[in-house]
């Protein structure tokens, strides 16, 4: 069993280094916080093991209550570089343009009750997207004088409140999601001019989010050592009410309303664990976000696939370590790639069980002679009970 498992070991990895020929990029990324828990977290970020939103059709086993409180942390760096000729030193070197870095971190919670050994209820919190960017550019003439900088920043996120239900039958499990979204963020651009006979101007952008989500799966259980699991989530209309001000030689203020779009989901997950003393679970996910559904004259996008691959390994009869590969293209181009691995271990206490993962995400990409790196790295820590 033990060869097993590092011949997989050595597939994810291989995949994970193989994956870097694709990470070169037209188009710029956004900052997302996937809602993991920590468990899958540290299993390639598979979902569907985990999570009642992405998988409804969750059924837990050994307690009728189940809770789980847990917090996810992220630390993001963007770096701008150019090569340029240096006539002095008669050389070609990367010059840094514009480093960036910020943390970010949010709770969840999830609690489930299951009062008959084939039906259960979930319901919790987590944060599905957010963002915290900053950018300051300096724009000069052509003769290197500096004109004025324009600075920008946006915060905000998007959390999910959330219901979900599940019934198993002759080994099948068919379980339904109803989320509640509800968020905000703030947008604000300054412009600043040298010549002071330039006038200075502040675009600043106040939107609240709203909207409904809801999906379904169906998993089946073989002999407690095979699972599969089908998923679906409808396509999801994100409304942003925007209170808008500009203030220049005159202010304006004004308000509209620009809605959001959550695509079709669809995904499968399998799961695979091999009779052994010490088990060794194998996990596999694949899940295609159809985004061409919002293809139209202004915007061409790309569908999706995206990969989730996961180990894990049960050291003894309390500990457990986890492993996995993330391997998820960009949808405006699906030559851009986040790309990473991650690593976990959860520790068992009578029936409480302390979990926390790491995740290393990077991609890296040129475009009009910049080159762009991004790299993630995200931490969850979670307490979960049965009783």
């Amino acid at each position: 069993m033990k060869k097993l498992f590092f011949i997989a070991l050595t597939l994810i990895m291989a995949l994970f280094v193989f994956s870097y020929g694709f990470m070169n990029s037209e188009e710029i990324i956004g900052d997302i916080v996937s809602p993991i828990s920590a468990y899958s977290g540290g299993m390639g970020n598979v979902c569907f093991i985990a999570d009642p939103i992405i998988n409804p059709s969750l059924q837990l086993y050994g307690g009728q209550y189940n809770i789980r409180i847990g917090f996810g942390a992220m630390n993001y760096r963007e770096s701008r570089s150019q090569y340029i000729f240096d006539s002095y030193d008669n050389n070609i070197g990367e010059k840094t343009l514009y480093d960036n870095s910020y943390y970010y971190g949010e709770p969840y919670f999830i609690g489930a009750y299951i009062p008959l050994s084939n039906f259960g209820v979930y319901i919790g919190y987590e944060n599905l997207y957010s963002r915290d960017y900053n950018y300051n550019k300096i724009f000069r003439d052509a003769y290197y004088v500096t004109l004025y900088t324009d600075n920008y920043s946006i915060e905000g996120n998007i959390n999910s409140y959330f219901i979900s239900a599940s019934f198993n039958l002759m080994g099948f499990t068919l379980g339904g999601n109803f989320s509640i979204l509800q968020g905000d963020a703030s947008t604000k651009s300054n412009i600043v001019y040298v010549d002071p006979s330039e006038t200075d101007s502040m675009l600043s952008i106040s939107e609240q989010y709203s909207g409904l989500k809801g999906g379904f799966a169906l998993s089946y259980n073989y002999i407690d050592r095979l699972s599969a699991t089908v998923f679906y989530h409808l396509p999801t209309i994100v409304i942003s009410e925007r209170s808008i001000d500009i203030i220049a030689s005159d202010t304006i203020s004004t308000a509209d309303r620009q809605d959001g779009f959550i695509p079709s989901i669809f995904g499968l997950g399998i799961k695979y664990t091999p009779i052994n003393l010490r088990p060794v679970s194998l996990l596999a996910e694949a899940i295609y976000e159809r985004w061409s559904e919002l293809n139209g004259e202004y915007m061409e996008y790309n569908d999706v696939i995206k990969y989730h691959i996961g180990i894990e390994h049960k050291m003894t009869k309390d500990f457990t370590t986890l492993y996995g590969v993330i391997y998820e293209p960009y949808r405006k181009n699906n030559h851009v790639v986040d790309a990473g691995f991650t690593a976990g271990a959860v520790y068992e206490i009578n029936n409480i069980d302390f979990v926390l993962s790491t995740q290393y995400i990077q991609n890296e990409y040129e475009n009009n002679s910049i080159i762009y790196k991004n790299r993630y790295i995200k931490m969850n820590f979670d307490v979960s009970m049965t009783f």
